[in-house]
């Protein structure tokens, strides 16, 4: 292999940096539960003093919801269905569909009206402020409305949230078409750019920032942080708001939903799916610590360089073929090797994110282009338009 080569092996390296398999597998939602320990403060009992106890530590699901019918209708049969009780809350952003309609309908769930959004507010952020006045519970969870967790979603939450503790949780995305298989690259860098999960850092990171779909909290923490009214005009706002619990000496963990927490993202089709990834991108590019950005464009050039020995050699085998010699048989073996180990290198990376294959690693170039298409598009409208458009509205990246 000559010295392109060898620095293509070095630049997919920067992967297990990047991501470490040991980080990425210990950071799974519940991969320490204890259930009969999770389940210590949900436990009712007979003294007033122990239900009073049960009650502090009980959850209040809040759910911010625009336009949202559809996930709601999936999602509160789940959150009713947990292994523990909760104060369930959803807070109608202004929706246009039936979403009010949609919750009111099941028992135990409150619908809180958002009103209207006050000078200085985000609509999300004056949601969540809304559904965290309305809750009752000792500790807070906020959770889009697409999430979907499993029965245990919330024990496990208990577990790795005790009080001074601040957990977001990034869902395993579920990507149910081949054309939502196209996103495993930005899932990837989705996990990637919050730099949690280098090889030198500890399980979960104690880096402050956020994941946005989960924020779970207790109480006296998120009142002693300010809440989201501390963060009211910031579009990152839960990110912004795990810097808040840093400021306060408040722990930052990191996890992955795994089995216990997923989501589905853009089922709608590709203008939803590159419009949704693109807004993403926009929105957070910014807080991507300088370290993991060199470790992903270093990563990602790897992978693009493996990929184009491989064409390379392919084309120049059939060239040969094609004039009635032979391919440089060790050439093409080491660009098979190489891109061999670019497969292995996506595959490694994005399992740990959603439902993408081998499929989608072997024809991993194609996951690789869509990443720098929407990376394009996202360049344009956070640095040329300065502005996304998401439900409606207009949110200002200046």
């Amino acid at each position: 292999m000559d010295a392109g080569w060898w620095l293509t092996l070095g630049l997919l390296a920067l992967g297990r940096l990047l991501l470490a398999e040991r980080r990425l597998t210990a950071a799974k939602l519940g991969s320490e539960l204890e259930p009969a320990a999770a389940n210590e403060s949900f436990r009712e009992a007979g003294s007033s003093a122990d239900k009073e106890a049960a009650q502090a530590g009980r959850w209040s699901v809040v759910i911010p919801a625009r336009d949202e019918a559809r996930n709601l209708e999936a999602l509160l049969p789940l959150l009713l269905g947990q292994t523990v009780q909760a104060d369930i809350v959803v807070v109608d952003d202004g929706s246009t569909d039936e979403t009010a309609a949609a919750a009111a309908k099941h028992a135990g769930v409150r619908v809180v009206p958002a009103g209207s959004l006050p000078a200085g507010w985000r609509g999300k952020n004056w949601a969540c402020s809304r559904g965290a006045a309305a809750s009752a519970s000792g500790r807070i969870v906020f959770l889009d409305a697409d999430a979907r967790p499993g029965p245990d979603f919330l024990e496990a939450l208990s577990a790795a949230c005790p009080a001074g503790t601040v957990v977001t949780v990034q869902p395993w995305h579920r990507a149910d078409s081949l054309r939502e298989q196209l996103s495993a690259m930005l899932n990837a860098a989705v996990i990637a750019g919050s730099g949690r999960f280098a090889a030198w850092r500890r399980v979960g990171g104690s880096r402050p920032g956020s994941f946005g779909p989960c924020l779970a909290c207790w109480r006296d923490d998120y009142e002693a942080a300010g809440g989201h009214e501390a963060v009211k005009g910031e579009i990152l706002d839960h990110d912004r708001l795990a810097a808040r619990f840093a400021a306060c000496s408040r722990r930052s963990l990191a996890l992955l939903g795994g089995e216990r927490l997923a989501f589905r993202m853009y089922a709608g089709g590709w203008s939803e799916m590159t419009a949704g990834w693109s807004k993403s991108i926009a929105l957070g590019a910014g807080g991507t610590p300088a370290a993991a950005l060199l470790l992903m464009i270093g990563w990602v050039s790897g992978l693009s360089g493996a990929a184009a020995a491989w064409l390379e050699q392919l084309t120049a085998a059939a060239a040969a073929l094609a004039q009635g010699g032979l391919p440089a048989a060790g050439a093409l073996s080491a660009a098979a090797l190489l891109y061999a180990l670019a497969v292995l290198s996506a595959r490694r990376a994005w399992k740990h994110a959603g439902s993408f294959g081998w499929l989608a690693a072997l024809l991993y170039p194609l996951p690789l282009l869509y990443f720098f298409a929407v990376f394009a598009l996202s360049f344009y409208r956070a640095f040329v338009r300065r502005r996304v458009s998401w439900k409606g509205r207009d949110l200002d990246v200046a």
